[in-house]
């Protein structure tokens, strides 16, 4: 058995030694929880950073849509028949927006009102990208089809990008670049998109027939 004044100082001596590893763990601990403090400061900056890095400065160089306009070729056109005093007129027409389009071209015997010729035909396309990137080419969706017909077929119609001296052609997977029947393909540009100069612009000009036509102005930024 411990006696009392002995059992004080084995309680005095735990105390010492325990009040001395409390100081330690303290201290330790604080060295720790500012050491991962900073660790997981470092790792936050080292995130943010990389995802910033990651996404798209949006200040790369390349070819940036700025403009887009339509053309109507909606129009009436009159003609005598040849070696006659008969008339007759062609009316264009369309319906629908952008991007789907149903266009008619119609002949008409001017007193009877009985279309001699004509032809229906529908249009959808997609947008070309935004963005057309130096280096790579450019595709876009494009399907023709034929609603009716009396003697005629659907006008040709293409998609052309104005580079180089004899610009550049969207072709099918089979190399049909001019449409003169229905389809149903991707589009993509023959030749990769080449590199501009500050300000510079080029145009995608989608030749719908019957002068319609759709073109996307890009400016070089």
């Amino acid at each position: 058995m411990i006696d009392k004044d002995g059992d004080e100082l084995v309680i005095l001596a735990n105390k010492k030694t325990t009040g001395g590893r409390m100081k330690s763990t303290v201290e330790i601990s604080h060295i720790l929880n500012t050491t991962a403090k900073a660790s997981i400061s470092a790792f936050m900056i080292f995130l943010f950073t990389g995802i910033a890095f990651a996404q798209p400065s949006g200040n790369s160089s390349g070819w940036r849509l700025i403009n887009y306009s339509f053309k109507d070729g909606s129009a009436r056109y009159e003609h005598v028949l040849a070696g006659t005093s008969s008339k007759m007129y062609d009316l264009v027409s369309h319906k629908g927006s952008k991007g789907n389009l149903q266009i008619s071209q119609n002949r008409y015997d001017d007193k009877t009102r009985k279309i001699l010729a004509g032809v229906t035909y529908q249009v959808r396309w997609s947008d070309p990208p935004a963005f057309l990137q130096s280096g790579k080419k450019a595709s876009i969706n494009y399907q023709l089809s034929t609603s009716s017909s009396i003697s005629w077929k659907p006008p040709q119609q293409s998609v052309y990008l104005n580079q180089g001296l004899q610009g550049v052609y969207f072709s099918a997977p089979d190399g049909t670049k001019y449409i003169t029947k229905d389809m149903k393909e991707t589009l993509t540009s023959e030749k990769v998109i080449e590199a501009g100069t500050p300000g510079t612009k080029r145009t995608i000009k989608v030749t719908l027939g019957n002068g319609y036509s759709a073109t996307y102005t890009y400016e070089w930024k």
